[in-house]
């Protein structure tokens, strides 16, 4: 779903969260290099989240990411969706810093809709961690898929009967 601008566009296939993790690196590291073109590869690897400041980063840069999250935000399916906005989520320091919480949040709330109570804890697990890297001072997130995992366990909706026993009892 990414543009040829970008310079993103191989394929690889994921072996899980790990995989997912690692290529918001990758997506990360390769903004830094469009939004600093003078800066020396090794000034832009040291370059961290907290030092980057909207106002240094270029208007093309800041509109490419501007792209890609509207690009995800137009996925239908929800999990997929969510997985990669959670990915894209470390590229918002570059054009909107302050909506990195809100969008927490958001996701958060959003995760609900998971039906799947493994796929729910997965994606939970996943945004409690790149938020921890992002913002780790912000637990607001934390308490709400906190809720949401405690929700399903109540409900029982969990998959096998005799999980279901050893949560509820």
């Amino acid at each position: 779903f990414f543009q040829a601008e970008d310079g993103i566009r191989d394929f690889c296939l994921s072996r899980g969260l790990g995989d997912v993790y690692k290529r918001q690196e990758m997506v990360f590291s390769r903004m830094k290099s469009l939004a600093f073109p003078s800066l020396s590869p090794k000034q832009i690897e040291q370059l961290r989240e907290s030092d980057i400041s909207e106002k240094e980063v270029a208007e093309s840069s800041k509109e490419i990411c501007r792209n890609w999250v509207a690009k995800c935000e137009c996925i239908r399916e929800l999990i997929p969706r969510l997985f990669i906005e959670t990915t894209l989520l470390r590229i918002q320091v570059f054009f909107d810093k302050k909506k990195i919480e809100q969008k927490a949040l958001r996701l958060a709330k959003q995760s609900r809709g998971i039906s799947d109570p493994l796929i729910a804890s997965h994606y939970g697990t996943y945004l409690i961690r790149v938020m921890n890297d992002l913002l780790p001072n912000e637990k607001s997130h934390l308490l709400l898929i906190l809720e949401n995992f405690l929700v399903q366990m109540s409900t029982g909706n969990f998959g096998h009967p005799s999980l279901c026993l050893l949560y509820t009892s």
